[in-house]
């Protein structure tokens, strides 16, 4: 069998069967096709998302649906101008993660999420290479290979769910399905195009195409119109894998016939191929144009269409072979056959409430032509979104104060009757309805009781459904604790349903809980919030501005009260100390401040306990707050941990730190780390195991 690699038109022999050299012709023609990006050099705005180009124009593509650097797709096909495809979330430590599988609607601009199922049911370690949509039974197919298989599956459309259809007896890295239904495949080592048996899964060689060695995911579909099929080819074979190549392909005539059409773009890589098609083939007329649907008005179950009729074929030749007919069809059926002449239909036939798609085409002797859509809303629709969302935290934390803005129109861009409007509220994580039936857009949800972290969810209602609004928040909210309160940040759940942590620079760095790196600076684990300056850590460079703000608490007003800190640093750090009628830093007040030092006795960072007192006359529920705002160090290096926080009753001694002790004492004194006096005579014998501090200087009592 010839092996062939070059550009001209060329022929691939199959056995016993004689050559036609001109299935695939000279001449490119100009045809439209759609696919995804995961780079293209040639791109000026952006390399990656769902894009078009000409087969004539390989080098001018243009993005219609723009993707990022963090998301992108494994595989994808597209069925009526719609797109499915299977999404990764790039990890640089990880590799790809598993995401959605989605849709993308070429008429409308609507990318969907339909479900995370499909992949995780088969595991992280199955990732689909290819998928292909057969017409003839309106399966869509995906190949993948796991666990040293190569298999095909069918693809639920409504939530990626993949069923197993057939192992293969090779490996396959990209397939297509013509208007039979029948499956052509190319072998990701060997480049061969294979005709796959449904059954059984062994593959018939149909050619060698000189295009092995599959360095990336890529795409294969065939032009419905003409049969022939085209494959983005990226091939370490034949140029080290460095460009994508398109290849086309006349697989049904008596020789198979291959040409390569030259590169797409610059360094891409090219996946989801699609050709929009005529079923009457090149010589049936093009799509009309500016096709329009308008509703009917007040929500009435009629729509206007309106078009202009082609003057071409599909192939882009003058039309020569008059136009019979017209034929509307809406959600998948037939309403209207239509003469030659209409360019504009009256539907009053519609049943009921939704998004409509209009298909209208034109017929003439050759078939039926290129098919132009369009989406529509018809009829009432329920209300969109709620924006404009607040949540503050009332008085004590014992109540959440939440405010938006109402929707302004219909969900899918239908009418709707803002005075049916009324909203639902719903409490996260209890999943409590806390209202109904509401007509302002302000709440107040005053029945919180146990303390924890709740966020809401606020519902724009009417009589056609519900749509659902995230409020991006999270407080600690309910009844306060009483004293004394300890925190010794062991339990990350305690922390995180009773402590609130606020990022007041907005950069996104901030406090954190217990990380590895600790182990690494001082030799233990020892549970804590922490922050990190460190070169190995991205880190903005900016000044502290960092809250950590303890749960709501019960004072009384003729009591006094201490807070006692421990924490270690590998510089000094000044906290300041606020106090406040919630757990919000704007209701905070400051009342004082400590620096944490940094202590080390025999080359090992020490833990300090500080203890300072509270203001007089605290009563009822208040929040304290420990608020971080060191500048950022010359060095580049700071680590400060904080093991525990305590509120209690109680005075101190007018000793605050270990450090302030040690320049208080007399020469002999001997304190202990917390300010405590246990001897007057300068001796360390007999104490118990710890640090104490004598003279200004640091002891350790083994």
């Amino acid at each position: 069998m010839k092996q062939l690699l070059s550009s001209t038109l060329a022929a691939l022999m199959l056995a016993g069967a004689s050559l036609h050299a001109n299935a695939a012709t000279d001449e490119t023609p100009h045809l439209k096709v759609y696919g995804y990006f995961n780079y293209n050099g040639a791109i000026a705005d952006g390399s990656y998302g769902f894009a078009q180009f000409y087969l004539d124009e390989l080098d001018k593509a243009e993005v219609i649906y723009p993707y990022g650097d963090e998301k992108s797709i494994y595989a994808g096909a597209c069925v009526d101008d719609v797109f499915y495809a299977y999404e990764y979330k790039y990890n640089s430590v990880a590799g790809p993660e598993n995401g959605n599988f989605i849709s993308y609607n070429i008429a409308t601009g609507r990318h969907t999420e339909l479900g995370t199922e499909g992949l995780a049911e088969l595991g992280q370690g199955f990732k689909p290479q290819d998928m292909t949509y057969d017409y003839s039974t309106n399966t869509m197919y995906t190949v993948g290979f796991s666990q040293g298989e190569s298999a095909l599956y069918t693809v639920d459309l409504t939530n990626g769910k993949l069923t197993k259809k057939v192992v293969l007896q090779e490996t396959l890295g990209t397939i297509a399905a013509d208007m039979d239904g029948t499956i052509y495949g190319v072998g990701a080592s060997d480049g061969a195009l294979y005709r796959v048996n449904m059954t059984d899964g062994s593959l018939l060689l149909v050619a060698n195409t000189g295009f092995g060695g599959m360095m990336f995911n890529q795409t294969m579909e065939f032009d419905h119109t003409t049969g022939l099929l085209y494959w983005a080819a990226n091939s370490y074979d034949y140029d080290g894998a460095r460009e994508t190549y398109m290849l086309c392909m006349d697989v049904h005539a008596d020789r198979i016939t291959m040409k390569n059409l030259g590169k797409i773009g610059v360094g891409s890589t090219f996946m989801a191929m699609y050709i929009p098609f005529a079923e009457g083939g090149i010589d049936a007329p093009a799509a009309p144009s500016d096709f329009t649907v308008t509703p009917g008005a007040n929500g009435a179950k009629t729509a206007t269409l309106t078009w202009t009729l082609p003057t071409e074929t599909f192939g882009g030749e003058t039309l020569t072979d008059p136009i019979t007919g017209v034929v509307v069809e809406r959600r998948g059926e037939v309403v209207a056959t239509l003469p030659a002449t209409a360019t504009s239909y009256e539907d009053t036939g519609i049943e009921t409430d939704g998004e409509c798609e209009y298909v209208i085409y034109a017929v003439n002797a050759a078939g039926n032509g290129g098919k132009a859509r369009a989406f529509s809303f018809i009829g009432s629709d329920k209300p969109d979104a709620v924006t404009g969302m607040t949540f503050t935290v009332g008085e004590g934390c014992a109540s959440a104060i939440l405010s938006w803005t109402a929707p302004t129109k219909g969900f899918n861009g239908g009418y709707f009757d803002e005075s049916s409007l009324t909203y639902k509220i719903v409490r996260q994580p209890d999943n409590k309805t806390v209202a109904e039936g509401l007509t302002e857009t302000t709440y107040v949800d005053d029945e919180i009781g146990r303390l924890g972290r709740y966020t809401y969810t606020i519902y724009a209602c009417n009589d056609y459904g519900e749509t659902a609004a995230n409020v991006g928040e999270y407080y600690v909210l309910g009844q306060a604790l009483d004293l004394p309160m300890t925190q010794d940040f062991s339990n990350l759940t305690y922390f995180e349903n009773q402590w609130m942590t606020y990022d007041g620079n907005a950069d996104n760095y901030s406090w954190t809980f217990s990380t590895e790196w600790g182990f690494y600076q001082f030799g233990d684990a020892t549970p804590c919030a922490e922050y990190i300056i460190n070169p190995g850590i991205e880190n903005p460079g900016n000044d502290a501005d960092e809250w950590l703000v303890t749960p709501p608490m019960n004072f009384e007003a003729g009591k006094s009260y201490r807070l006692r800190i421990t924490a270690r640093s590998i510089a000094d750090h000044t906290v300041k100390l606020t106090t406040g009628s919630n757990n919000l830093p704007e209701s905070q007040e400051e009342f004082g401040e400590l620096t944490v030092k940094e202590v080390v006795t025999d080359g090992a960072y020490d833990t300090s306990e500080y203890e300072v007192s509270l203001p007089a006359g605290l009563d009822g529920v208040r929040c304290l707050g420990l608020h971080l705002d060191s500048p950022y160090p010359a060095d580049g290096y700071s680590y400060l941990q904080i093991m525990n926080v305590t509120v209690e009753e109680g005075t101190v001694s007018g000793i605050s730190t270990a450090a302030e002790a040690a320049e208080a004492a007399e020469e002999g004194a001997v304190y202990t780390m917390d300010g405590r006096l246990v001897r007057n005579d300068g001796s360390l014998e007999g104490l118990p195991k710890g640090v104490y501090v004598k003279g200004g200087k640091k002891y350790v009592v083994k």
